[in-house]
């Protein structure tokens, strides 16, 4: 082993690495990821990275369309390990690079969040803490050999050293591993350093060392010890210059913080003073602020790094929206309720719980097919984990679970049919039935009875082992029924689970998923018995040619749905007919807007995860007019003196 660690160090010195950092160098390769980041030049120095972050949002968006975007504490799934997984496909010629790329991806954590860059995050990325783990473990190893050998030669027990600035002593003895104590390269100005910080010390112990006895292995010890002795005052320079490393990171990378959601603060600050002072001009500054909101939805909303405002719409304004879809519902079974009122109440309820169900986009150039740059990536292989291979895989579940349920039903049924009918047989025998009883698969069965033993006259023995013998034939049917029952509930649920993935899938990753997905069942006897129904699930579901995406999972469709539904929660509030009649106009103004092709949709993957764009996209005409429908019903409702 020892010599194993020689010959690499003996590498690493021809090589010439050199293991005091280049700050400078280092701080022009970080700025220099930030600035090209920032230009969004995807063809330059990080055209490699941008294809793995638009693999990640791919992988996310695939995993969370096929399988839910639930996580779970036995995998690693934050951003963390994935920007991690993108530093490990890279090539990098040296330190400086490698950790300023790490602290780079740090930064582009940060910047997917809108959080601060903080010391924490940074020091908590795999990317950098294993870099700077690999960076102090080289120093280590080779500063031993470096220290090492300057030691040898102040001893005279080899003839050169790159640090010659040191008393020679000449000792009489030899060691057995010259090559141990030999470095080709240059010298080093960290371990240089560390040598004239300690050289009065260093001198007084090479001297005891030179004025004693110790030869061959022992002498080796020596110096070996004396080299780890002096390494303390190289890892404190190596913690300084790490220091600074991480105080270059964090001036170099300040993120600009969203602070949109400070309109809220503002918005509260205004409603109670007029509450208090000018409380019959709330309904107006309400609309003010609505209009207002409505415009930062429109030009400014970003669902990722807003936070905040995501937080607030997705909980407490859902939730009012929710609570007011419920009371319309509720209406239609009011007894004074005019037709008018039930149908269009009825449709109201029925058109927003729409809204939520059915996509208002469809897109082609995010079917699978469509992105080659995916196909066989470290996050495509990733993919198939987390459809299939890990425990928490909804199909693996399945399979886990029929599994466990075919294994209670064989161990159940073979006591029947071995150990009960065994009993019952050999009860037989005792009670004079059977004679013998002979089976096997080629002879067939030979039983031969007893005629004492069937006599009336033994009615209460022949009886007692047939019912016996019989009530454990009834519960095991029904406990294998009910048995059957859940499993073939849970076939259901596996077949929806493979139907889910293959629908979003290509013809080649279906057929590496179809392949892999047997592969399990095959090495399992119990499984084997569900192969033949589990194909024809492969066999009957059919690929997409598009990719239907609900209005919240697109930034364009997210803020036209909340327009629209803030427009309706403005108009059931205030009576106002001219907070009626604007709030109805936003209403509309929202549903055609609804029908407009961006030229770029934005995806949302996944909140604080690259977003993904799709260019190729048809817009869905039914999810406009049904937004037409609901605001003229509303409005029409309000025309005929009742409120909603």
């Amino acid at each position: 082993m020892k010599k194993l660690i020689v010959i690499l160090l003996l590498f690493t010195s021809l090589i010439s690495i050199g293991f005091s950092l280049d700050l400078d160098v280092l701080r022009n390769n970080y700025n220099s990821y930030i600035s090209e980041y920032k230009s969004g030049n995807e063809e330059g120095n990080l055209k490699d990275f941008y294809i793995q972050l638009e693999n990640l949002g791919i992988y996310k968006f695939y995993r969370n369309i096929m399988i839910g975007s639930a996580e779970y504490i036995d995998r690693p799934t934050n951003i963390q390990t994935y920007l991690s997984n993108i530093y490990n496909s890279m090539e990098f010629d040296n330190y400086e690079e490698k950790i300023a790329f790490a602290g780079f991806l740090a930064y582009v954590q940060s910047d997917f969040s809108g959080q601060r860059l903080s010391k924490e995050s940074v020091r908590s990325l795999p990317a950098y803490f294993t870099t700077i783990q690999d960076y102090r473990g080289e120093i280590q190893d080779e500063s031993l050999t470096y220290l090492g050998n300057v030691i040898a030669y102040s001893l005279g027990l080899v003839e050169s050293s790159p640090y010659k600035n040191i008393k020679k002593f000449d000792m009489k003895a030899s060691i057995d591993n010259y090559d141990l104590y030999t470095y080709s390269g240059e010298a080093q100005t960290l371990y240089d350093s560390m040598i004239e910080k300690n050289k009065i010390d260093l001198e007084s112990k090479i001297k005891d060392i030179s004025t004693s006895d110790l030869n061959g292995e022992e002498l080796e010890y020596a110096i070996d010890d004396l080299s780890y002795e002096f390494l303390q005052s190289l890892t404190e320079q190596v913690d300084d210059e790490l220091t600074e490393v991480i105080n270059i990171i964090m001036q170099d990378g300040k993120i600009s913080l969203n602070l949109y959601y400070l309109r809220f603060i503002v918005y509260v600050i205004i409603f109670i003073l007029f509450y208090f002072f000018y409380k019959k001009f709330i309904p107006y500054i309400s609309l003010i602020i609505f209009l207002s909101e409505s415009f930062y939805m429109l030009f400014i909303f970003d669902a990722l790094k807003d936070t905040i405002s995501s937080f607030i719409y997705g909980s407490y304004f859902i939730l009012f929206i929710g609570i007011f879809a419920i009371i319309t519902l509720l209406s239609v079974f009011k007894r004074r309720a005019n037709i008018f009122k039930r149908i269009s109440n009825s449709l109201i309820f029925i058109g927003l719980l729409l809204l939520i169900l059915i996509p208002s986009y469809y897109s082609e150039d995010l079917l699978m097919k469509n992105n080659v740059s995916f196909e066989n990536s470290e996050f495509q292989k990733q993919l198939m984990s987390d459809i299939l291979y890990y425990d928490h895989a909804p199909v693996m579940k399945s399979l886990d679970f029929i599994r466990s349920e075919l294994g209670q039903e064989y161990s159940e049924i073979n006591l029947i049919y071995k150990n009960e009918l065994n009993a019952m047989l050999k009860k037989g025998i005792d009670k004079n039935i059977y004679e013998y009883v002979y089976a096997d698969e080629i002879d067939g069965i030979d039983i031969k009875t007893l005629k004492e033993g069937l006599k009336f006259n033994n009615i209460e023995n022949y009886q007692e082992i047939a019912k016996e013998y019989s009530r454990v034939i009834e519960k095991a049917i029904k406990v294998s029924e009910l048995r059957s029952g859940r499993v073939n509930n849970e076939m259901k649920v596996l077949k929806d689970n493979i139907a889910d993935v293959i629908r979003y899938s290509d013809e080649d990753f279906m057929d590496y998923y179809e392949k892999e997905f047997f592969k399990i069942t095959s090495n399992n006897e119990l499984l084997q018995a569900i192969e033949k129904d589990t194909q024809e699930y492969f066999d009957e579901t059919l690929i997409r040619n598009k990719i239907p995406l609900k209005a919240y999972n697109t930034s364009w469709g997210t803020s036209i749905l909340i327009i629209f539904l803030l427009s309706i929660l403005i108009f059931i509030i205030f009576e106002q007919r001219i907070i009626k009649n604007i709030s109805s106009i936003m209403m509309i103004l929202a549903s055609i807007l609804s029908f407009i092709k961006p030229d770029t949709l934005e995806v949302i993957s996944q909140i604080k995860f690259p977003t993904v764009h799709t260019y190729d996209f048809s817009v869905n005409i039914f999810y406009g007019a049904i937004m037409l429908v609901i605001s003229l019903l509303i409005y029409f409702n309000q025309r005929g003196g009742s409120k909603v």
